[in-house]
């Protein structure tokens, strides 16, 4: 898969066979892969926080994270305890929630019933989710 490095999400291609990746000139070639780093923590704060400009600015719809190494980012300077409160701190959201989503996961309680049972709008009472047991 060819993977293209963009400035601007405006030049996406959208190619079968191909990813259009925003890319920031901040993590030098010979970074040592698989090794705690200050600046690969600093850069992925960095890509988080454009990711939240261009949304905020309406350039692009959405923003899917992976995981981020912590420690890396504690290195860099930045001490959230996750990209979940780091993303409210970026955009400014009052409250965030974080969604885990599989195949094999079934909830006991539907979202309505879930909803119909929050005290109010911006409720941070918890919604859990069970799975059953693993093959």
């Amino acid at each position: 898969m060819k993977v293209n490095a963009l400035r601007d999400p405006a030049k996406a291609a959208y190619r079968r066979g191909e990813v259009d990746c925003i890319d920031l000139p901040l993590i030098p070639d010979d970074l040592p892969f698989g090794k705690l780093s200050a600046k690969a923590g600093d850069a992925a704060y960095r890509f988080v926080e454009l990711a939240v400009e261009l949304a905020q600015a309406g350039r692009i719809d959405a923003i899917c994270t992976a995981p981020l190494n912590k420690e890396a980012l504690h290195a860099g300077g930045h001490s959230f305890p996750g990209h979940t409160e780091m993303l409210a701190k970026l955009s400014g959201a009052g409250e965030v929630s974080l969604m885990l989503w599989t195949p094999r996961c079934a909830s006991s309680t539907s979202p309505r019933t879930w909803a119909s049972s929050t005290r109010s709008r911006g409720s941070t009472r918890p919604c859990r989710a069970h799975h059953p047991p693993w093959p």
